[in-house]
């Protein structure tokens, strides 16, 4: 701070505060809007570039959009994507301790985002970025050849130094950047097919005349496999049960053992899983019928699901067990039906984290209800699965160690859906459960077949 006349670089006022006071929009302010690489609701797009000209735009006056410019245009596209309910976006505000209360922006609900709306706004937000910074034209003066060139330019966006920073930048941070690096051919051809649909939208809503994206595809790789998921093995699972066992007793690690429990028995989505409430359980009892002379009953979660879907996911007995005793260390009633429960969050917050990190401890305490943010989640989930790794690597098992260390908890979901159709779970069942729209795309988890096969000719060869 004493040089910092002599450099020409202040240091802000953020830096002597600890992160947890400040607000989103005191650390919005820490860069400016420019025309430059930023963030969507940082970027101003000359007037010469914002569309209200473009090339192959129709007429106000029969466009079913208010929008006057590709800008406000790429806005009424993400709008028009299923976002989150009011209780998801209620959770995310409270994650804030109220530290954004009474401040709001008209850009506050991009903050927002499903995660639909969240990888749409991606890809527009780099194509748009792309257009005016690079190319100098507007969203709605592309042609097919300025979209075969950004097809190009995702394989390897360049200069690195200028696109590209490290993973997790935070969209307030001045070492934000749009890419990671070179987008993979499955990443290239979902930027595509986005890009796609955003101008479908366009041509639909007669904002512009043509899709400059029709035509325009990504090779796939020349490497022929079948996409079963990632997966754990039943024995690697074994293994991280094995592992979290031998944790600590600290309230992140009971968080955490439950949350593996969770995960891998209901094959929850990462943003389900930190949505779910425990007022969300209920206990459902189906009595004998024509089909069936056996009373079932037991614990289901309702989960709002990709596109505002309801569905209900089984939960098994144990797992609701551990969930009570994870509630009683957070200093809840461990009874699930309890009304001391409404609104407490399945996976709640370090409640010692005063002891562990002492500068994280919020003024009035840790709330037993709330919840956590999904990277928090993530974060965790990622770092112990590398920590196993560590462990059987230093066992000699290289494969598994290598298979561990790439894994993430979007692989537990995988992993219920594999193992509970290899024990002869109906995929149709998995389907409704997992909640896709599709039972195709339930169907690549279908290992059964294949480990027959290959059981098949090993005996055969052996013969």
């Amino acid at each position: 701070m004493q040089n910092q006349a002599t450099i020409g670089i202040a240091v802000g006022r953020h830096v002597g505060l600890p992160r947890t006071s400040l607000s989103l929009h005191e650390l919005r302010q820490l860069v400016g809007p420019a025309t430059d690489i930023r963030p969507l609701e940082k970027l101003v797009v000359p007037a010469e570039l914002d569309g209200s000209g473009g090339a192959f735009r129709r007429p106000q006056s029969h466009c079913l959009l208010s929008a006057s410019n590709d800008y406000e245009a790429l806005l009424a596209w993400l709008q028009s994507k299923a976002g989150v309910t009011p209780e998801q976006r209620d959770a995310a505000k409270a994650r804030r301790r109220g530290r954004d209360a009474g401040i709001d922006g008209p850009m506050d609900w991009l903050l927002y985002l499903s995660h639909t709306q969240g990888a749409y706004r991606k890809e527009g937000e780099r194509f748009l970025l792309w257009a005016v910074v690079e190319r100098r034209k507007p969203l709605s003066s592309m042609t097919t050849e300025d979209c075969a060139a950004y097809r190009a330019f995702l394989a390897d966006p360049q200069p690195r130094s200028r696109w590209c920073a490290q993973r997790n930048r935070e969209r307030w941070s001045p070492l934000w950047r749009p890419f990671e690096g070179p987008l993979s051919l499955a990443a290239q051809r979902q930027a595509v097919t986005i890009l796609k649909n955003l101008y479908a939208f366009w041509v639909d809503k007669n904002y512009v005349m043509g899709n400059p994206w029709t035509g325009i595809s990504v090779p796939r790789s020349s490497r022929p496999r079948m996409n079963i998921g990632r997966s754990l093995t039943v024995g690697q699972w074994r293994f991280v049960l094995d592992q979290a066992a031998r944790l600590q007793g600290t309230s992140s690690s009971r968080r955490l053992r439950f949350a593996l429990s969770l995960l891998y028995a209901t094959g929850l989505r990462l943003s389900e899983a930190v949505a779910a409430r425990v007022d969300h359980l209920e206990w459902v009892e189906y009595p004998p019928d024509d089909e069936d002379s056996e009373h079932v009953e037991g614990w289901v979660l309702n989960v709002v699901g990709k596109g505002g879907r309801l569905r209900q996911v089984p939960v098994p007995i144990d797992v609701v067990r551990e969930l009570s005793s994870y509630l009683v260390t957070r200093g809840l009633d461990p009874n699930p039906d309890s009304t001391n429960n409404v609104g407490a969050f399945l996976l709640g917050k370090a409640s010692d984290i005063g002891n562990v990190a002492p500068a994280l401890q919020p003024s009035g305490g840790v709330d037993p209800r709330a919840g956590i943010a999904a990277n928090t989640l993530y974060d965790q989930v990622k770092r112990f699965f590398e920590g196993c790794a560590q462990v059987l690597s230093t066992q000699g098992d290289c494969k598994s160690a290598e298979r561990l260390a790439r894994a993430s908890i979007h692989w537990l979901r995988h992993s219920h859906a594999s193992h509970s159709i290899a024990r002869g779970t109906r995929v149709e069942i998995e389907q409704q459960i997992l909640g896709h729209a599709s039972l195709a795309t339930t169907t690549v988890y279908v290992t059964t077949e294949g480990k027959r096969r290959m059981k098949a000719i090993a005996s055969f060869w052996q013969r």
